[in-house]
């Protein structure tokens, strides 16, 4: 291997590096290149041949350079070895970047820094266009989530300023958080044609934080993002970032942002139908605790088997009576409360209209319909606008106005079905609709003798089996006995329909 090396250090550690190199035994040839004005220094701490050192002065450095070119030759092991000094022997350091082969710049600890030409001019080209602004913060999310981001911003980058780019909200609000802050005014293009100065030059932004949060402001996110910066850094809620000239992970973030959506929407829409069923359950309480108003359109009799049916259809209401006068004694201690109509046409109405004045605090109106003399009750009843009307009858049995098919039923009843004991104890009435029961009465009796003389002619003249069929499989009853006992033999025969005849022998032994 052959090594070149060049004293760019102190004159004590460039001795003690040539002493260490004479005894290397990898290096079969070696050369040290030391500055004129440390040739005589060096030559007294360590004892070295005049062909193994190069003088360096400044302008012969070009024949220096061809003189190293021809030692290294074509030989593939070449080292170069100089030490690294602060602002000293820069020509030095010139020419060992400018030779082939590895070069190394031995530290004070033992460790070793290896560079080449192109990684040096890369590095300092990065450093020549290396930005010196700001940091610049996108405020695109709540306060509390972006003072979290600052401080890991802080934490992650110490001593850079932060500068602020705020909406009008947040400018009051979060200031104090940055080193300088500059509100963004709507539009959004003006603003972001004020940000495009940021993007340029040596006073440009060192990096762009974006903050991409589930907390709206996307077309600022926007915006930010489509500014003619390299360096831009996505940040979520919890403070993690990435590159957000990463497709990929754009990508997944996006991903990641969808299903966080969907599951969001999920559970807002199950906490929605969870709060519809308890204000649902809440409505239904408040319901079932309102008054039943029932009219007193029957008498004390049938209201008496009316009430406990309701008393047990709505068992945390209170059911208040609208009576007429008449009822009031056979009827009042049936009811929590108890509202007497007063006679006449306009008492009925000023007293129906101070009920329907608080309509909506009742939960029903039951209507008792019997075949008493109630009409004017039931037709008031019916005529005014009572919330959810419902129809009972004298047996306690209810059902909806609004349910027509059961009307139809209960109307057809009315009509035919009617029991007989109404009309004979006088709950029919007095009037003349007494007699059209009576007569709809003679017309069911008249309906019914053609079923009993079917019935009748039938005993009279029962079927006979025009050639019976013996069944040999058919059960045989005998009846054995002693002495003077009759003994009945019993055949069953069965006809050609099915129905089995019995045909008996007596015999007396």
């Amino acid at each position: 291997m052959k090594i070149v090396y060049f004293v760019t250090g102190e004159p004590v550690r460039a001795a003690s590096d040539l002493r260490r190199l004479a005894r290397d035994p990898r290096c079969t040839a070696w050369r040290a290149v030391i500055p004129q004005e440390l040739l005589q220094t060096v030559s007294s701490l360590v004892p070295v041949a005049p062909g193994q050192v190069f003088s360096c002065r400044p302008f012969l450095a070009p024949w220096l350079w061809l003189r190293l070119l021809i030692f290294l030759g074509l030989n593939r092991r070449v080292e170069v070895v100089c030490r690294p000094s602060r602002h000293q022997h820069r020509l030095l350091k010139l020419l060992a970047l400018l030779l082939r082969g590895r070069i190394s710049f031995p530290n004070d600890d033992g460790t070793q820094t290896r560079l080449n030409l192109f990684q040096l001019c890369r590095t300092r080209f990065r450093q020549l266009i290396a930005a010196e602004g700001p940091i610049g913060v996108v405020g695109s999310a709540s306060a509390p989530v972006l003072a979290n981001v600052v401080a890991a911003v802080r934490q992650r980058y110490p001593g850079v300023p932060l500068h602020a780019l705020l909406p009008a909200p947040l400018a009051g609000t979060s200031a104090e958080l940055f080193d300088s802050v500059e509100p963004l005014a709507s539009p959004l293009g003006l603003a972001y044609l004020r940000l495009l100065p940021h993007c340029f030059g040596k006073r440009r932004f060192r990096r762009l934080i974006v903050l991409w949060t589930h907390q709206g402001h996307l077309a600022l996110k926007c915006v930010a993002w489509w500014l003619p910066l390299w360096r831009v850094e996505v940040y979520n809620e919890q403070a993690d970032a990435f590159s957000g000239r990463n497709v990929r992970l754009l990508l997944r973030h996006w991903l990641w942002r969808s299903r966080q959506y969907r599951e969001k929407k999920r559970q807002y829409r199950q906490q929605k139908r969870q709060y519809r069923q308890r204000r649902l359950q809440q409505r239904q309480i408040y319901f079932q605790s309102l008054p039943v108003v029932v009219v007193g359109s029957a008498s004390g009799f049938y209201l008496k088997k009316i009430v406990p049916r309701l008393r047990a259809r709505f068992p945390d209401a209170k059911l208040h009576g609208l009576l007429p006068a008449s009822l009031e004694g056979p009827a009042g201690n049936l009811f929590d409360s108890v509202t007497i109509l007063r006679p006449g046409l306009p008492g009925l109405l000023r007293q129906a209209c101070w009920l329907l004045g608080g309509r909506a605090r009742i939960q029903a109106t039951v209507v008792p319909c019997a075949n008493e003399h109630y009409g004017r009750v039931r037709l008031l009843a019916f005529a005014l606008p009572f919330p959810r009307r419902l129809i009972y009858n004298e047996q306690g049995d209810g059902f909806a106005v609004r349910d027509l098919r059961n009307l139809a039923h209960h109307v057809h009843w009315r009509l035919r079905d009617q029991l007989w004991f109404q009309v004979i104890d006088g709950a029919a009435g007095k009037s003349i609709f007494r007699l059209f029961h009576l007569a709809l009465y003679a017309m069911r009796l008249a309906a019914g003798l053609p079923l009993l003389g079917q019935f009748r002619w039938k005993s009279w003249h029962p079927l006979r089996p025009k050639s019976p069929v013996v069944n040999s499989a058919a059960p045989d009853w005998r009846s054995v006995g002693l002495g003077n006992v009759t003994v009945i033999h019993a055949t069953a025969a069965v006809a050609n329909d099915g129905e089995p005849l019995l045909h008996q022998e007596e015999s007396r032994r």
